[in-house]
């Protein structure tokens, strides 16, 4: 009966510390030192994966040999859930720091949070899929990455349209005696030049592509309604169809070109 106590009680201190560990790498994310987070967080998610080995018959060695007992289905599958809960809840803090004021970090450190903690297994022999993590990740990724041309893609619309409604001043002047013809043409004035909530469709659709198709059919109707030509970047309108390829291609290959991208200002 001691022994078992004192199992329970080592396996309690262990998971305290563990979340411990978390908690303090949590405060360092929300200050941008990823680089204490990433030392911190290790330890305590494999404090938390060490306090499980009290269910286990045997072990050997830090890779070990386990032998499970009658519960180790439900036991494993707890383990591994708590591991991946714990290591998205860091990795998506980094990524998501410092988009409401703060000072954030940049996607280099992001990135190598993210290697550090799912390249580590506190179970030597399972496979854990971080492929959903890895998705949300990227979306953040791509978002920053295409976001920052909005306004490329906004100023020159916002021009034309601005084109336009002085086309309608002309062709209507100050007295408007058709009022359905006037109507008709500010509607076709009401293109749109940027979207309602961006970081949502980045989510679940292709945020360049879209812009690219934005621009594309918006400086099309003002050009079919008005005569108005709206020019664009045309660097900055390259790069946007390279994010779109890459984004059309997942899993992204990170590299330094695109976490300069990422990190513009």
């Amino acid at each position: 009966m001691k022994i078992f106590e004192k199992i329970q009680w080592e396996r309690a201190t262990l998971f305290i510390v563990g979340l411990a560990f978390l908690a303090f790498a949590l405060i360092k994310i929300n200050g941008g030192d990823l680089a204490t987070a990433s030392g911190s967080a290790l330890i305590g998610l494999l404090c938390l994966a060490f306090s499980n080995l009290a269910r286990f018959k045997k072990f050997k060695g830090l890779g070990f040999e386990a032998e499970l007992w009658e519960e180790k289905q439900q036991e494993a599958a707890d383990l591994i859930d708590l591991f991946k809960t714990y290591t998205d809840e860091i990795v998506m803090g980094s990524v998501m720091s410092g988009r409401l004021g703060g000072n954030g970090s940049d996607w280099s450190s992001r990135w190598k949070l993210f290697n550090s903690l799912t390249g580590r297994k506190p179970v030597a022999g399972v496979t854990f899929d971080f492929s959903d993590l890895r998705k949300r990740v990227e979306d953040v990724f791509l978002f920053d990455m295409s976001a920052k041309f909005g306004e490329a893609i906004r100023t020159p619309l916002n021009e034309g349209r601005q084109a336009a409604a002085k086309i309608i001043h002309e062709e209507f002047g100050g007295a408007i005696s058709d009022v359905d013809a006037y109507t008709a043409r500010v509607k076709q004035n009401d293109v749109p030049t940027w979207f309602d909530n961006p970081f949502e469709i980045s989510k679940t659709d292709n945020l360049a592509r879209r812009m690219l198709e934005l621009a594309e059919q918006s400086s099309a109707a003002l050009q079919t309604h008005f005569g108005v030509t709206v020019t664009f970047d045309t660097d900055k309108m390259a790069r946007l169809r390279r994010i779109a390829q890459i984004a059309d291609n997942r899993p992204v290959t990170v590299t330094d070109e695109l976490i300069e991208w990422a990190d513009m200002r």
